[in-house]
C-alpha cells in the first residue's frame, strides 16, 4: 500500500504517518523507486495507536509500549502491563478535579461581595 493508501483507509494526513515513522512510532517502511510501500498490518498498527491516545497515553508513552513488542500478543501484554499505571494516573487526575470543582462550588455558595473579605481567601 502506498502512503496516500494508508492515510486514507486509517482516516489520518500522510503527514502523521511520516511523523509517526520519524519518532519511531512506525518502522520505516519499503522504498520501492523512492516511494514507501506499507504492508496492510500497518493499519492495524495505526489503529492501536488511535486506541492508545483515547485512553490517554502519549505518543512517547506508546512508542515505549509498543517499541519491542513484534507481535499482536506481545503488545497485548506490553497493553495490559501498562493499563494499571494509566489508571492509577486517571484517578490522580480525577482527585484533582473534584477539588477544583469543590473549591469552585464553594466561591459560588460563599456569598462574599469582595475578594478581600472572601473567606476561601482567609
Amino acid at each position: 500500500m502506498l502512503i496516500g493508501q494508508v492515510a486514507a483507509e486509517a482516516g489520518l494526513a500522510t503527514s502523521t504517518i511520516r511523523y509517526y515513522e520519524s519518532i519511531g512510532l512506525l518502522p520505516d517502511p519499503q522504498r520501492i523507486n523512492g516511494r514507501r510501500v506499507y504492508d496492510a498490518a500497518v493499519i492495524q498498527q495505526l489503529k492501536m495507536i488511535r486506541v492508545a491516545q483515547s485512553a490517554g497515553w502519549s505518543l512517547a508513552e506508546i512508542r515505549g509500549m509498543f517499541v519491542g513488542a513484534t507481535t499482536y500478543k506481545a503488545q497485548a501484554a506490553a497493553w495490559q502491563a501498562q493499563v494499571p499505571v494509566k489508571l492509577a494516573e486517571l484517578d490522580e487526575i480525577i482527585a484533582q478535579a473534584r477539588q477544583m470543582q469543590a473549591v469552585l462550588q464553594a466561591s459560588l455558595d460563599c456569598g462574599c461581595e469582595t475578594l478581600a473579605t472572601c473567606a476561601l481567601i482567609h
